[in-house]
C-alpha cells in the first residue's frame, strides 16, 4: 500500500509520468476507465464460468460445452455492425445505461441454467450476453478518448491499455472465489451446479454496479464521434 501510494504521488509531481492521472480529470475518459473497469471484471467471470458450469455442473463434454459457449463469441459478431447506428441513435450515456442493465441480466441469466434447459435455450440467452456486452465493450472504449485533448491522446492510450489489461484476470480471480466460497459454505467437497448460481449472481452485480457512475456522464459525451448531439 505505501508503495502505490508513492507511485501515485511520484504520477501527480513527474513532468511525464508513466501514468499520467491527469487524465481523470475528463469525465468521458474517467468513467470509461474506472466504472469500466468495474464492468470488465464482472463480465470477465463469464468466459471462464460459462464452460466450468456446462462441463462440471452439467456433465458435458468439453467439445459440446465449447460448442455452445462458442454463442458468445456468434453474438459478440453480430453486434459490430448494430454498434454505430445504436451509439448514433441514442448516444454514449444512454447505451451504457441502460445496455448496463441488459449486459448484467446477460450474466445472471447464467444462474438460471440447469440440465433440463434446451442446448438452443441456452445458446440463445449466451448469444444474446454475448450481445449485450459486445455493445458496451465498444461504448466504453470509444468515448474514452473521444473528449481528450490531441495532446492527451498518446498518455490516454497508454493509461487505457493498461487500465484494460488487470480486470478480465481479476474476473477469473472473482469467478473461482466465488465457487470456493459456495462450495465452502454449502459443505460440500466438490464443486456442484448451485455453486455456480452464486458466481454468475456476484458476477452480474458488479456488472450492474458499473451502472450508476455512467448516469454522471454528460449528455453530449462522445458527441463528435457517435453524432448525438441533442
Amino acid at each position: 500500500m505505501v508503495l502505490g501510494w508513492a507511485a501515485i504521488r511520484h504520477c501527480r509531481r513527474a513532468p511525464k509520468p508513466a501514468l499520467d492521472l491527469s487524465l481523470l480529470e475528463h469525465a468521458s475518459f474517467r468513467h470509461a476507465t474506472l466504472a469500466g473497469s468495474l464492468f470488465r471484471i464482472g463480465a470477465g467471470g463469464v468466459p471462464f464460468l460459462v464452460p466450468m458450469l456446462l462441463q462440471i455442473g452439467f456433465g458435458w463434454g468439453a467439445t459440446e460445452a465449447g460448442l455452445v459457449a462458442f454463442a458468445t463469441a456468434i453474438g459478440a459478431f453480430a453486434m459490430k455492425p448494430l454498434t454505430r447506428p445504436i451509439l448514433r441513435r441514442f448516444g454514449f450515456r444512454t447505451v451504457l445505461m441502460v445496455n448496463g442493465v441488459l449486459a448484467a441480466a446477460g450474466v445472471a441469466i447464467g444462474a438460471a441454467f440447469s440440465p433440463a434447459w434446451p442446448i438452443t435455450l441456452i445458446f440463445l440467452a449466451l448469444a444474446l450476453g454475448g450481445l449485450f456486452r459486445s455493445l458496451q465493450f465498444t461504448a466504453l472504449n470509444t468515448p474514452a478518448f473521444a473528449d481528450l485533448p490531441g495532446e492527451k491522446l498518446s498518455a490516454g492510450t497508454s493509461f487505457y491499455g493498461t487500465a484494460q489489461q488487470l480486470p478480465p484476470a481479476l474476473g477469473v480471480v472473482l469467478a473461482t472465489t466465488s465457487l470456493e466460497l459456495s462450495r465452502h459454505f454449502s459443505g460440500h467437497t466438490t464443486l456442484l451446479s448451485e455453486d455456480f448460481v452464486t458466481a454468475f449472481l456476484i458476477a452480474a452485480l458488479v456488472v450492474a454496479s458499473a451502472t450508476p457512475f455512467f448516469a454522471r456522464l454528460p449528455r453530449n459525451a462522445g458527441a463528435a464521434v457517435s453524432g448525438k448531439f441533442d
